[in-house]
């Protein structure tokens, strides 16, 4: 199928995905893609105090009291932060087919993103000063999401943005 060119079938019009565009080199960037009304991203300008705040967790872990301030920074001012978290991938000793490797290595990941949400929920807390139950009461029963993006390689990058801008309507978002 043309990448330019959508089918119709009868009342609906299949238009192809971006998987399918990263199938073959494209030199425009299709309609449904462009976002007109977007900023231009320009990169050279951020400044050092511009910069998204880093929070170390292994510091905040061992009780840093400066690590916590820097925490307690980043989300009453910025709202988020940046942090580096090691993930170890599971290992099997027995022989799977490769689907059953995916669902348990997602399942797994899954399982340690609920494990880290808690603990900087717990983190937030106390850099907030506040019983962690207050917080960790909408993780007990609450909804865990995982939403997977694609974004092959783009020739007009001053044209497109990854998603639609939005709000995410959680506690806590993990990228």
């Amino acid at each position: 199928m043309d990448f330019e060119m959508s089918k119709k079938v009868g009342t609906s019009i299949i238009v192809p995905s971006v998987q399918e565009l990263a199938k073959k080199p494209i030199s425009e960037i299709p309609d449904r893609y462009v976002h007109p009304n977007q900023d231009p991203v320009i990169v050279s300008n951020i400044t050092s105090s511009h910069q998204v705040p880093v929070v170390d967790l292994s510091k905040l872990l061992s009780d840093d009291s400066s690590e916590l301030e820097k925490l307690d920074h980043a989300c009453k001012e910025w709202g988020f932060f940046q942090t580096l978290w090691l993930y170890k991938e599971p290992t099997f000793n027995t022989i799977h087919k490769w689907a059953n490797i995916e669902a348990e290595a997602l399942e797994s990941y899954s399982l340690e993103l609920k494990k880290l949400c808690v603990k900087l929920l717990e983190l937030m807390a106390k850099a907030l000063n506040i019983n962690p139950n207050e917080l960790l009461q909408f993780v007990d029963k609450g909804l865990q999401a995982m939403r997977l993006n694609y974004y092959p390689p783009c020739p007009q990058q001053d044209k497109v943005i990854g998603l639609n801008p939005h709000s995410d309507a959680v506690l806590l978002t993990i990228l």
